[in-house]
């Protein structure tokens, strides 16, 4: 049973089982553009479920990486595509610590790409 957790992309193996019951932050393209308000981050006991839309899906896999500064608080790479209607996204669940307070960059690129295809700036806040 660890053996399958421990391979699941973009999971820890100490993350919840029940990933659609976590709190949501989704990330939408429309919010890379300008500075948004500061994000206040859901009460979560430990973990959050990141969405991040995608603008071409044509890649297999992506990657989504969490900076603080110049330090990686968070990254999953071979995070499947998903859908909802006309919305692309990937999703993976991350410690709420990685989440914030304070200052993060969310990167999102194709798995094994050097370049992010998108970069969203946050300023988050919690209750």
């Amino acid at each position: 049973m660890l053996a399958i957790a421990l391979i699941q992309p973009g999971r820890s193996p100490w993350a919840p089982a029940d990933v659609a019951a976590l709190p949501t932050i989704s990330l939408r393209l429309a919010a890379t553009r300008g500075e948004a308000a500061p994000l206040r981050l859901p009460a979560s006991g430990g973990w959050l479920r990141l969405q991040a839309e995608v603008a071409d899906p044509t890649a297999g896999t992506y990657a989504l990486t969490v900076r603080e500064g110049p330090n990686v608080r968070f990254h999953a790479s071979g995070l499947a595509l998903r859908r909802a209607g006309p919305y692309a996204y990937v999703e993976a669940a991350i410690p709420s610590a990685a989440a914030g307070p304070g200052r993060r960059q969310v990167e999102l690129a194709p798995t094994g790409a050097s370049d992010a295809v998108a970069i969203w700036h946050l300023e988050t806040t919690v209750p």
